[in-house]
């Protein structure tokens, strides 16, 4: 139960973040509490995710695991448009 909490980080580490596996359940079960909570009006319930812990909200949230498919990015350049 999340209420005795006031937030929670993801860490980064070597763990399989997979659909499928006991951590992402884990993390989706977090963020839409914390979703649902922000629906309700209640108070913001903040969800951290540092490295991979980012990589595990970003499949939580986009519901696609092909979100964070290899790619070869050696030597790729591009330009950072800041508008």
């Amino acid at each position: 139960k999340l209420a005795a909490e006031n937030g929670v980080l993801l860490p980064g580490g070597d763990s399989d973040i997979s659909p499928g596996t006991a951590l992402h359940a884990a993390a989706a079960a977090v963020v839409r509490a914390a979703l649902a909570a922000h629906d309700r009006g209640d108070d913001h319930f903040p969800v951290w995710g540092t490295c991979m812990g980012f990589q595990l909200l970003t499949l939580v949230v986009g519901g696609d695991a092909g979100l964070l498919g290899r790619f070869n990015g050696s030597d790729y350049a591009s330009r950072l448009l800041l508008t």
